[in-house]
């Protein structure tokens, strides 16, 4: 495909964007393999990953323009890595975040254990006016269950905050659970129409770099960072970019 042919789909998705009347930040979180990326992907593209990925490294973006009620409403969403190395990275940009989706895989106890742990970071880390809900992810893995329906509502009463089931694979709840959270931004949204895109720069340049620096092969050097050494990856990077910069 050539830049020219190319063109015509960045102005499309800008003019898209441009007639939103709320643009909030949403980030997902959670332990690593809970299917946040496979999530986002669903509620994104309308289809399932299948694990044919690579495991988020830092943080990814994405962004979809959803009607609710008569005002179309842009999502800027972060897709976070789980994996412990990464948590002091993606902890500091919890107080940009107008909204919180904590994710848990039901047929991981300890994913499930460790959302009380997600949630002392949040409660450390981001505004008070960030709007929560709990994730209990994979529900279609009945089989394989290890967390109880009743034990996920029971905890995010505990703490007030909403709860559902989802799963990426069938794509049950998974628009519901982003359109709830997006009526609720809006409901409780007492400023200007639209939200200044407050961290766009900041979390791109971070994510520039960290996969560049997988893409070069100095993984070897750094340790803790994971290969990524594919034109694909090299043009996914492209390609959020451009998404950030016309979106």
């Amino acid at each position: 495909m050539t830049e020219a042919s190319q063109r015509p789909n960045l102005r499309k998705r800008s003019s898209v964007f441009a007639d939103a009347d709320y643009s909030f930040t949403v980030m997902l979180l959670g332990d690593s393999c809970t299917g946040k990326t496979c999530l986002l992907i669903r509620f994104k593209d309308g289809t399932f990953l299948n694990n044919n990925f690579i495991s988020t490294v830092g943080i990814d973006y994405r962004n979809k323009l959803v009607q609710i009620d008569q005002s179309k409403v842009k999502l800027q969403i972060w897709d976070t890595a789980g994996q412990e190395r990464f948590r002091s990275v993606t902890s500091s940009y919890y107080r940009d975040a107008d909204a919180l989706l904590l994710v848990f895989d039901v047929t991981s106890r300890q994913s499930f254990e460790n959302i009380r742990s997600w949630l002392s970071q949040i409660k450390e880390h981001a505004k008070e006016s960030v709007q929560l809900t709990i994730v209990g992810n994979k529900s279609d893995l009945s089989g394989q269950r290890k967390v109880k329906i009743e034990e996920g509502r029971q905890l995010a009463a505990s703490y007030s905050i909403p709860y559902i089931e989802t799963s990426a694979k069938t794509g049950h709840n998974v628009d519901l659970a982003f359109n709830d959270l997006a009526r609720r931004l809006v409901s409780s949204f007492t400023g200007s129409k639209v939200v200044m895109e407050r961290i766009l720069l900041r979390v791109l340049w971070f994510t520039m770099i960290l996969k560049i620096i997988s893409i070069s092969q100095r993984h070897i050097f750094l340790g803790w960072v994971e290969p990524f050494s594919t034109i694909g990856a090299i043009l996914h990077l492209l390609g959020t970019l451009a998404t950030i910069l016309c979106p």
